[in-house]
């Protein structure tokens, strides 16, 4: 009798495949294509029985444009719903406010927000607010929302610099009310950010750091923290590249995917002291994005440019990873999600 637990993820990517499912089963896996109704599905958020996927339109090596589609799975499928003009380029992120049902997504290339309303049937309904940052070098990368949603925090790359936005919301009129701000230093390249407990954990593209920023009550933004991705003796050649960051779900222990040196940098929290505990080979080539598995057992990396997903145990006790296999080729990965 097999007793190895099936897993199904969600796989996002850079090709005119559309979404990919991955069916996984120990160390055995099977791919099967979900749909071709568009190209680049970089980005997945998952809802109840609904996927958000941002898509990124590519003509001539730039992206004049973009979309945000929604699908419903049915069985072991996802059928299209929806779609909507992100009326901004190379949208890169896309989230969703849970308790107004808003949706959200970050353009990265022309360094833009918009938010819509999504209906009751899970489609994407009217646009209910965009803003657009500085012309020319904003480069929007990740939203997130505190715990009570009554703030949310937008990640601009371009800028250097993390927003704080107090919500208003009332009769379908959306406003952001800007509270805070935390300017990085110039070149450091804010990606991608996780909240716990009060504070937001912010990767760097190009410095490698993970930062602690405190999120204080008065909406105030104050660093704590600035630790480097590779240890503190390793030096930071132009390759390497700090991505995708994510967390358990008691903010135990940091799992971040560093390009360039091609690996996961595993940190521990005690008590509030962050650590670097570990550095391992993610088995491909430009790490993308990251997850854990519902029960924080394992951890898949989607490697971009090797075409894999590999693969890892969580050891419970310390955190730490041990390599397990890698799957079957998937084409330029760059999200996973667990369905």
């Amino acid at each position: 009798m097999n007793n190895q637990k099936e897993e199904w993820y969600w796989i996002g990517n850079y090709t005119k495949n559309g979404i990919e499912q991955i069916h996984l089963q120990g160390k055995k896996a099977t791919i099967t294509l979900q749909n071709k109704d568009y190209n680049n599905c970089s980005y997945l958020y998952k809802r109840g029985k609904y996927i958000y996927s941002v898509v990124e339109i590519l003509k001539d090596g730039e992206y004049p444009g973009g979309y945000v589609v929604a699908y419903r799975e049915e069985g072991q499928h996802l059928k299209f719903i929806s779609m909507q003009k992100t009326e901004g380029a190379g949208p890169c992120f896309v989230t969703v406010d849970e308790k107004r049902n808003i949706l959200y997504v970050a353009n990265y290339t022309d360094g833009s927000l918009i938010a819509f309303l999504l209906l009751p049937d899970g489609t994407i309904g009217k646009k209910l607010y965009k803003k657009e940052y500085t012309k020319g070098v904003s480069h929007l990368h990740c939203i997130a929302f505190s715990e009570n949603y009554d703030d949310v925090f937008v990640i601009d790359l371009g800028m250097d610099t993390l927003y704080a936005y107090k919500i208003q919301y009332e009769n379908e009129v959306l406003l952001l009310i800007e509270t805070s701000k935390y300017v990085f230093p110039k070149g450091t390249e804010p990606r991608h950010m996780v909240l716990q407990n009060q504070k937001i954990y912010v990767v760097t593209e190009r410095t490698c750091k993970l930062y602690v920023i405190q999120f204080s009550k008065n909406q105030e933004l104050q660093k704590r923290k600035c630790l480097s991705l590779l240890g503190d003796k390793a030096s930071v050649t132009k390759y390497d590249t700090g991505c995708a960051i994510k967390a358990t779900q008691h903010g135990n222990y940091f799992y971040v995917s560093v390009r360039g040196k091609n690996q996961i940098s595993v940190f521990q929290n005690q008590n509030g002291r962050l650590t670097l505990i570990q550095e391992i080979n993610c088995k491909g080539d430009i790490p993308r994005d990251i997850a854990l598995n519902k029960e924080e057992t394992k951890l898949l990396v989607a490697n971009q440019e090797s075409n894999n997903i590999a693969v890892f145990q969580v050891n419970r006790e310390n955190g730490q990873l041990q390599y397990e296999c890698v799957l079957p080729i998937v084409e330029h990965p760059s999200c996973i999600l667990q369905k």
